[in-house]
């Protein structure tokens, strides 16, 4: 979780600052909403942590990664392109 987050973290921050200010009002519920989904991970896996279940811990990171991962950038790794 720690590593899809200091992957996507920056990246989302990077992409709403670098927006028009104009524009970053009708963005701005997208940006909370995937700063909302990666607050939800550090808890599930808090949580995780704390009741030592690997295997639930193994099903958030996926989770987390599938929920963040740009559809496009998906289909490029899928077809090794």
């Amino acid at each position: 979780v720690a590593a899809t987050i200091h992957r996507h973290l920056p990246r989302t921050l990077e992409l709403f600052l670098e927006l028009p200010d104009t524009a970053k009002p009708q963005h701005a519920q997208e940006f909370r909403d995937q700063i909302s989904v990666l607050a939800e991970a550090v808890a599930r896996t808090r949580d995780t942590v704390v009741s030592q279940d690997l295997q639930a811990l193994k099903n958030n990171r996926w989770l987390l990664e599938e929920s963040l991962t740009d559809p496009d950038e998906r289909l490029f790794r899928e077809n090794n392109l």
